[in-house]
């Protein structure tokens, strides 16, 4: 068995080579769909965007949990 994994969209080794190969009966592959866009995006950028989005899930969270958050903080102040 063989495992393959996109670690920060750097495979270590190339995996159509290794399937070419059929070196092995068995493969695990390993990816990471939030690195992968249909738009060209540089590896900060997507992690920005994965961060900020955590950001507002855990606000949209606490307010469904929290009563009356938006007269604490608004969604919009953060």
């Amino acid at each position: 068995m063989k495992y393959l994994s996109d670690s920060r969209l750097r495979w270590r080794e190339d995996p159509i080579a290794i399937i070419e190969s059929e070196q092995y009966k068995k493969l695990h592959i390993l990816t990471h769909p939030f690195s992968y866009s249909t738009d060209r995006k540089s590896m900060e950028t997507k992690l920005r965007e994965f961060i900020l989005k955590a950001i507002y899930d855990r606000y949209d969270y606490i307010n469904e949990n929290f009563t009356g958050l938006d007269q604490v903080i608004r969604r919009e102040e953060i």
